[in-house]
């Protein structure tokens, strides 16, 4: 299932919905029960300069 909205870059996790045909579901409930903000949200905003980046 290819999710036109999905700005995750990572296709090689198996939350990806390029993996499975759940949508975006099982990456958002995995970051809910960590307390964690899926990477989706940053990518939508700005792209990923990586962790050195000033």
């Amino acid at each position: 299932m290819n999710v036109a909205f999905c700005t995750c870059r990572d296709t090689k996790c198996p939350l990806n919905p390029v993996n499975h045909d759940r949508g975006c579901t099982p990456c958002i409930g995995k970051c809910l029960r960590e307390g964690e903000l899926p990477s989706c949200f940053f990518n939508a905003l700005a792209p990923y300069r990586g962790p050195d980046a000033d």
